[in-house]
């Protein structure tokens, strides 16, 4: 488990069964790179598209609180395309 994300693009989605429907957050960021901080655990410094006390607030008002998979790249359109056909609610930030 000990990784260091590389710098670059990335795209972070958060699944989360909310009762009567399944959602999706789905947000971006640019990965920062680094050195490692804690032993056994991944890093990730990722400064994310909006300010951060905005996306916290979004993540909080959507319901959820943490655990987001990271991928490099920007795959936003296919989790929307995936969304839409699965029929999730989509929360974007």
């Amino acid at each position: 488990l000990e990784f260091i994300v590389a710098p670059g693009r990335v795209t972070m989605v958060n699944i989360l069964d909310i009762g009567d429907d399944i959602q999706m957050i789905i947000s971006s960021g640019t990965s920062l790179g680094g050195h490692k901080r804690l032993t056994a655990f991944p890093h990730f410094c990722i400064k994310t598209d909006v300010p951060v006390l905005e996306f916290l607030e979004k993540v909080i008002k959507a319901g959820s609180t943490q655990h987001f998979a990271v991928v490099h790249g920007d795959v936003i359109k296919e989790l929307m395309d995936l969304c839409s056909i699965l029929d999730f609610k989509v929360v974007k930030i």
